[in-house]
């Protein structure tokens, strides 16, 4: 399976693409950016936070969500184990920080 094709993005389902646009927004890129081949740190952390979200809120599969964004899908499963442990270590940064204030 070839993985060269643009994601169209203007036509997934509305809940997705709600969640998509509001993602994007908080990351300050367009979805054209966020569903980019660009490697930049702050695009995939917020590509990373898209898929782990509609992963978690959604029925979609990993080949699915990969096939939303042109992605294999065991880069999907990459970029949400990337972020759970983004979550992971960001708690943990808090409890110590709660602990020693």
């Amino acid at each position: 399976m070839s993985f060269d094709r643009k994601p169209n993005w203007r036509s997934w389902p509305e809940p997705i693409l709600r969640t998509s646009k509001r993602i994007a927004t908080e990351h300050l890129l367009t979805m054209d950016g966020i569903v980019s081949k660009s490697r930049h740190p702050r695009v995939t952390r917020a590509r990373d936070h898209l898929l782990a979200i509609l992963r978690w809120s959604t029925f979609y599969s990993y080949p699915e969500l990969g096939f939303l964004l042109a992605m294999d899908h065991t880069s999907v499963i990459a970029a949400v184990r990337r972020h759970e442990a983004r979550l992971n270590n960001d708690i943990e940064q808090y409890q110590q920080q709660r602990r020693r204030g």
